[in-house]
């Protein structure tokens, strides 16, 4: 799982060195949603905050990294990482390709062999923020949520109720 951290790393990475001058936005962000990921040996679900990085390139592109607290089954974390397209303007929805891990508190059955499933758990797969809206000065997003697939047949689905964030925009020039 490292290494696919690592290739998406340095996609974005890469893009950044494409351009002459590239217009780079920091967005540090604020969120409260939920989480629900459920496969024949591990079950973890809740609802919290979470605070991210939200980094666009150019118009279009972006990047994001965010965590997340989930309080109902025990106190459970998630760490996600994706790379997505977004429209450009004031309604501006966004589709990502993201990898999600999943850790601490959760529901386990043992796996055939008697020993504990793996801590944490992987998930790949898409999120939507059909509810997108910028301005100059940062976004709000409304009802952004993912579907993804993990370890053990599990399916992970994500929902997040409001997302805030605040543009710091940097001009790079090589």
């Amino acid at each position: 799982m490292k290494k696919i951290y690592l290739i998406l790393s340095l996609c974005l990475l890469s893009n950044i060195f494409v351009k002459a001058q590239t217009k780079v936005n920091f967005i540090p962000y604020f969120q409260l949603g939920g989480m629900y990921y459920s496969s024949k040996h591990v079950t973890s679900t809740g609802v919290g905050p979470g605070i991210g990085l939200s980094v666009g390139i150019n118009e279009h592109i972006l990047a994001k990294t965010d965590v997340n607290l989930y309080w109902v089954n025990g106190n459970a974390a998630s760490l996600r990482l994706a790379v997505g397209y977004k429209k450009n303007g004031f309604w501006a929805p966004a589709g990502y390709l993201g990898i999600s891990s999943i850790f601490a508190s959760r529901t386990e059955f043992l796996l055939e062999g008697g020993s504990r499933p793996v801590n944490p758990l992987f998930s790949i797969g898409l999120q939507f923020s059909p509810l997108r809206f910028e301005k100059e000065k940062g976004f709000v997003s409304i009802l952004e949520f993912g579907y993804e697939l993990g370890h053990y047949n599990g399916k992970n689905l994500q929902i997040s109720l409001i997302s805030l964030g605040v543009k710091l925009e940097i001009l790079y020039r090589y």
